[in-house]
């Protein structure tokens, strides 16, 4: 997303990429076109990870209904 989404006078792609591989060799893992349900479940990802970040994509803001986050 924030290569294809930003453009460059605002964040230069190099600058993306080289934060990516960063955060890379420290150990985070991003996985991409991963479909909550049908790829794993919402509780195998919470047994198997210490943390997760769910990002959407969703066009327009929306709210999801996640306990404990009110």
């Amino acid at each position: 997303m924030l290569i294809y989404g930003i453009p460059n006078f605002k964040l230069e792609k190099y600058v993306v990429k080289r934060r990516t591989k960063i955060l890379e060799e420290s150990g985070i893992k991003f996985v991409q076109t991963f479909e909550v349900g049908k790829d794993s479940s919402l509780n195998q990802l919470r047994e198997k990870h210490d943390a997760m970040l769910i990002a959407t994509g969703v066009y327009k803001p929306r709210e999801i209904e996640i306990p404990g986050s009110t």
